[in-house]
């Protein structure tokens, strides 16, 4: 799932996104172009860390 998916999903801005990966909460994968790409486990965890 791209970042504006998943911004729109959790309802979670980009900015914080991010912010959640540089400080190790949260560990994305990146397709061939370097764009994150959002697992089923990473909305799970944004989920929780969002409650």
């Amino acid at each position: 799932m791209k970042t504006k998916d998943v911004e729109t999903t959790v309802d979670i801005p980009k900015q914080t996104l991010h912010f959640y990966e540089d400080k190790g909460l949260l560990t994305v994968a990146r397709d061939t172009n370097g764009y994150r790409n959002y697992s089923q486990e990473n909305i799970d965890t944004l989920l929780r860390l969002n409650t």
